[in-house]
Order: C-alpha cells, then structure tokens, then sequence
C-alpha cells in the first residue's frame, strides 16, 4: 500500500495544477516516516511493484533517498537499485549511496556501476573497496568487482597516481581494452614507477600481449 502511495504521489506531481501539487507533497513530506517504515518492511514488495516500470521505479528510489539521508535508507536504495536492470542511459548515483560498513549489496552495486558507467568510479568508491577488501574477496564474485572496479579506474592517470598498489594487485585480470589503457598510460611515463606497477604491466605485456598489434613497444 505504501508502494502505491509513492508511485502515486510520484506520478501525481508531473500532472498536477500547483496547489494541488503543494498539497500532496505535503501530505507524503508528513507522512515520510511510516512509508519509509514500509518500504523497510517490505523489501520484496516495494521490489516488485516498482520493477514493472524500472525508470519510474528508479526515480522514486532517488525521491526517497532525497529525504533522509543515513546509511538504513541507502542501504533500501541500494536493495531497490540491485532490483531491475541498470542501464548506462539512466541517471545513476553512487557517491551519495556509499555507506561506512561493509554491504555486499552496494558491493555488487558498486560492481555493476564499474561495468556501464565507469566514470561514476571515483576515490571515495575505490576506498570502500580497499577497507573492505578482505570481505569482499570472500564473496562469489568479489575478486571480479575489485577487477571491474580497477579497470574503471585507469580511465584516468590520477586514480594510478593514487592507488598505484591498487591497479597493481588486480591488472593481470584486466580485460585486454582496460589493460591497453593502463599499458598507454604506463608507457607514456617512463619515470614513473607506481611502487612496482610499471613492472606488473612490463610482465603481463611480455606473457599476453607482445605480439599484439594495438600494443606499441615497450621501450
């Protein structure tokens, strides 16, 4: 019943003349608590409900999300989010749904994100993951996220800079186009050695991608 309330508060606002619209949000503002309640309760129904139309759905995530911000209410967006299929064209967030303790929900959340929108990977992510290394190498596809998440980070020059232990630990899983961005940059500064991560990226060139057109000389 909540879920209807929200869907229907959310479609109400696009249609409705502004007084009318004013009210309704009154009402659902003052009554945030118990449809928070509810959808705490009701994980796999809210779930349900809001699948049938996921781009809907996501903006009530958002909308929910938009009036209290503590990690018990990130963590329901992130259940909600992990609910229906992420597309790169939808307006994702992860920067405000990063929690303080270990969820592997937001892990794979996280994980996914490193897969359709790389550019959403920033420090803030790359240091959950790093406190939470050791529990999210215990989950099934653990390691995999670390990896995704790596190859997201080499985007930039920056992320090596700064966690250069990092990339190094999980390049030899990169898939070849992260890794030819990794080996570009890596080349291209020749007086850099990221604590030992130009050697890994000389090693797995040698092993894989020597004779590989797309891969320039090592000099």
């Amino acid at each position: 019943m909540l879920v209807l309330i929200v869907l229907l508060w959310q479609v109400q606002r696009r249609v409705l003349e502004s007084e009318t619209f004013h009210a309704l949000d009154k009402l659902f503002y003052g009554h945030r608590e118990q449809i928070l309640e509810g959808l705490e309760l009701n994980k796999s129904t809210a779930a349900a409900a809001i699948n049938e139309d996921a781009q809907l759905g996501y903006e009530i995530v958002r909308e929910i999300g938009s009036l209290v911000q503590n990690d018990p209410i990130r963590v329901q967006q992130i259940v909600l989010l992990q609910s229906f299929s992420l597309r790169k064209d939808m307006e994702l967030e992860l920067e405000s749904l990063l929690l303080e303790d270990f969820d592997p929900d937001l892990v794979d959340y996280i994980g996914e994100i490193a897969k359709i929108k790389r550019d959403l990977i920033k420090s803030s992510a790359i240091r959950y993951l790093l406190a939470h290394e050791s529990s999210i190498l215990k989950m099934k596809h653990g390691r995999q996220v670390m990896i995704d998440a790596a190859g997201a980070a080499v985007r930039k020059k920056k992320y090596i800079d700064i966690f250069p232990d990092f990339i190094r630990r999980y390049a030899d899983g990169l898939p070849r186009s992260r890794f030819l961005r990794l080996y570009q940059i890596v080349r291209r500064n020749p007086g850099l050695t990221w604590n030992g991560l130009r050697d890994q990226v000389s090693a797995i060139y040698n092993e894989h991608y020597r004779s590989d057109p797309d891969f320039q000389k090592w000099d």
